[in-house]
């Protein structure tokens, strides 16, 4: 066994997806139990049976091009996703945006170049290769004169790490993973002969094929399947001649996930058509929604969790009222921003602002954002920065201000 072939057998979990492709994910999050994938939109369905996170941008087309990777990047057992395309986009299991890169990739592949047993992005634009870490941290980057058509992950120099393995025209030039160093030029021979991509795998389309049994009725038995039926899915039973019910859809079903959305101890059912996700219950009742994450609105959430005042004596209370009167402007930072920027972010912020004797604020420091994008962390600093505070006993007061930012999509 050539070492390719070992490192394919330890990274490669199933299914690629395409740029063209409806795919139905059974996710890992309780909060968000089943994804669809769809010509670069992504619809992550919530507990509630209904989108709450929706992502859309241009995905990266053409032969040799993935679309979306939905696999563990920071080695925390559960999936994530990355975006292949402009912008490229790292989200976490849970949905919540991790990182972007604004200019985006003309390809991109996933696999531990770094060897830190985690996975790492290669992106490639041009006569340029990046690799990033999961969270998009610059590791390297690589320019050669010639325009490269397209890249594969493998192990080319056997030491059972990624390289990276491009198409320039008709011949191949290669690179280490780790380091970007040349590991040939122009050479007319291929070592990859098929392509590292680590992807969980989608949920099998024959699951409509009436052939896969569950326990729709929940009497102990799987007897009960799905069948496609024009524009429909019939829920047949092999006890029960009328069946449990039918689901009526405007197009023909692609492909579908049977879980129990909800923690209720009942099935459901997700079929995936050429532009809409349905979700039924098992007796037929069903409610649809857009495969089209532009016909979404987004409603961000943010909250002003703490406010400490420290150093202005009997007057800290009235420090704090300051930054409690302009939480609605606070909380625009992030509404202006989320609502420009999809990949802006969700999570916690922390500023603190120091103010002198005249209740001037003379300095604002971002001890911490979990938030993408850095322009909501700007906004907030600057507000704080024009704010006048009483008086303080030494010139070294401060105002600490804890948020958190979140948002839906509806």
């Amino acid at each position: 066994m050539n070492m390719f072939k070992l490192l394919s057998i330890t990274l490669v979990l199933g299914f690629a997806s395409t740029a063209s492709a409806q795919e139905i994910y059974d996710w890992n999050d309780a909060k968000v139990p089943a994804v669809v994938s769809s010509k670069g939109n992504l619809i992550f369905i919530g507990k509630e049976k209904a989108p709450n996170r929706v992502y859309s941008w241009k995905a990266a087309k053409g032969k040799n091009k993935q679309t979306v990777y939905l696999t563990d990047m920071d080695g925390d057992g559960k999936a994530d996703v990355v975006g292949a395309g402009k912008p490229m986009f790292v989200l976490n299991s849970k949905s919540d945006p991790v990182a972007f890169h604004k200019k985006g990739c003309f390809q991109a592949l996933v696999a531990d170049f770094t060897a830190d047993n985690k996975n790492d992005i290669a992106c490639i634009n041009g006569g340029s290769i990046s690799v990033f870490t999961h969270d998009l941290q610059m590791a390297w980057t690589s320019k050669i004169n010639k325009k490269l058509k397209f890249c594969r992950a493998g192990d080319v120099n056997g030491d059972l790490k990624a390289d990276l393995e491009c198409k320039q025209g008709k011949m191949w030039t290669r690179f280490d993973g780790s380091s970007g160093e040349l590991l040939a030029a122009s050479t007319d021979t291929e070592e990859v002969s098929a392509p590292l991509n680590p992807s969980i795998a989608a949920s099998d389309a024959r699951v409509l094929d009436g052939k896969t049994m569950f326990d729709f009725n929940a009497d102990g038995t799987a007897e009960e399947s799905l069948l496609k039926d024009g524009n429909a899915v019939a829920i047949r039973s092999r006890s029960l001649k009328k069946g449990l019910g039918r689901v009526e859809l405007k197009s023909a079903p692609i492909t579908a996930l049977v879980k129990d959305l909800d923690g209720d101890k009942k099935l459901d059912i997700v079929v995936v058509t050429k532009n809409t996700i349905v979700i039924a219950s098992t007796d037929g009742k069903s409610k649809s929604f857009s495969l089209n994450a532009k016909k979404y609105k987004r409603t961000p959430i943010a909250k002003l969790d703490s406010v400490y005042a420290n150093g202005f004596e009997s007057n800290n209370d009235n420090a704090q009222k300051v930054v409690n009167a302009i939480n609605t402007k606070l909380s625009k930072c992030y509404a202006s921003q989320v609502r420009k920027n999809q990949f802006a972010g969700v999570g916690t912020m922390l500023v603190e602002a120091t103010v002198n004797k005249k209740g001037k604020v003379t300095h604002v420091t971002e001890h911490h954002s979990s938030l993408a994008d850095k322009k909501v962390g700007k906004c907030v600093r600057g507000i704080v920065k024009k704010l006048k505070f009483p008086e303080a006993t030494t010139d070294a007061a401060t105002i600490n201000i804890s948020m958190t930012f979140t948002f839906r999509d509806y």
